[in-house]
């Protein structure tokens, strides 16, 4: 059993005896995970002691989508009597852009529920998409709450978000990700199945650059902005075709093989020489794997792309053995083979294909923290 990432507290049984905090970190786990008890929040107003490491672990960790949206934001909303939602008029009052109240201390259920609802939404470290947020009426709301939070007290309505994961098939850039630009700055995203719509450009350039570190997992279509700079890490589905494949857009359920490892190494090339612009400052380090339960198979399948990989970078740019990074690139042209060379030398340079022992070492995401070998295949 995982453990618990705070003081399990003491609880006291019949007679007045203390609960050994072995038995009440068990009973905690067992009702946050039990999937048929009450909404995890009445386990807060239980009792004092249960009401801090509830609080923890409900909110250090949000697997949004549109109902669990509607009740974070939507409490901040009033609602009138043609039903619509709309944000109180005693929204900007001071007491409610006062700076928030410890969020873990159960006697702030007295003070004013905007402040405790922001105190609370401090709590969280990490938000998980889980849905397509295609029609929500009232993102444009949610948003003013968000941009209005951060104009009066320079905080985000999320202040100490660092992951951001977007798993949700078809989740398209547009409102959901207008409210977490005010909403929130990360510096650690992971993105699912990129093909689906959501593009890392997109969430890259509106988070304005803050984020450092990049995951990809099962990507055809990586397309950072040049700028980003970010540390990157793209894990490959192991087989997966290009979606572009005759075959594969025939039959789905049984996609070729044939084109995959040409693919991949075509994605790895292009992006990286457009991400070792002689005119950035230099590229984060980036890691290319390949999932799949056996390491064995998975690192086998790596140097397949990697020769592939080897095979681009010889066509493109002939031998680079003797070719150097320069200091002063104002002589050459962009897009000249002299150029494209130089920027494949930077790039190569800070390129990492792991091995077994770091399939081993790094086996899980450090955004949303799965395994990387129980991932499924997203079906095409």
């Amino acid at each position: 059993m995982k453990p618990l990432s705070f003081e399990t507290p003491r609880m006291t049984a019949p007679h007045g005896k203390h609960l050994p905090p072995e038995i009440a970190h068990h009973i905690i786990s067992f009702l946050f995970h039990d999937q048929s008890s009450n909404p995890r929040t009445n386990l807060q107003l239980t009792c004092r002691a249960f009401y801090k490491p509830f609080t923890l672990r409900i909110y250090r960790h949000l697997h949004l989508n549109e109902h669990v949206l509607t009740r974070l934001i939507g409490g901040f909303l009033e609602k009138e009597r043609d039903g619509q939602l709309y944000i109180p008029m005693d929204w900007f009052d001071p007491i409610n852009m006062a700076p928030t109240v410890d969020s873990l201390n159960s006697d702030n259920l007295f003070v004013p529920s905007q402040l405790r609802r922001r105190s609370l939404l401090t709590l969280v470290k990490r938000i998980t998409i889980t849905d397509n947020f295609v029609n929500h009426r009232y993102y444009s709301t949610y948003s003013a709450i968000a941009s209005s939070i951060f104009a009066n007290t320079s905080k985000r309505l999320f202040p100490n978000l660092k992951d951001l994961c977007v798993k949700g098939r078809g989740t398209k850039a547009g409102p959901i990700w207008r409210f977490l630009e005010w909403a929130c700055r990360p510096s650690h995203l992971c993105i699912h199945d990129p093909r689906s719509g959501m593009w890392p450009t997109n969430l890259v350039e509106y988070m304005e650059n803050n984020i450092t570190n990049v995951t990809i997992q099962t990507s055809f279509n990586l397309d950072l902005p040049p700028s980003s700079q970010a540390r990157v890490m793209i894990v490959y589905t192991l087989g997966a075709c290009d979606p572009s494949c005759e075959r594969t857009r025939r039959d789905p359920s049984n996609p070729c093989q044939r084109h995959s490892n040409k693919r991949k190494a075509q994605e790895i090339f292009t992006a990286g020489i457009k991400e070792s612009d002689l005119d950035l400052p230099i590229v984060g380090p980036w890691k290319i794997r390949v999932m799949d339960g056996d390491t064995t198979k998975a690192e086998r399948e790596l140097q397949k792309i990697k020769v592939e990989f080897d095979r681009l970078v010889l066509k493109e740019c002939c031998s680079l053995d003797g070719v150097v990074e320069e200091a002063d690139h104002t002589n050459l042209t962009r897009g000249d083979p002299p150029y494209i060379r130089q920027c494949a030398v930077r790039f190569i340079k800070h390129l990492r294909w792991m091995t077994p022992d770091d399939l081993r070492r790094e086996s899980r995401c450090q955004v949303c923290e799965e395994p990387f070998n129980s991932i499924e295949q997203t079906p095409r």
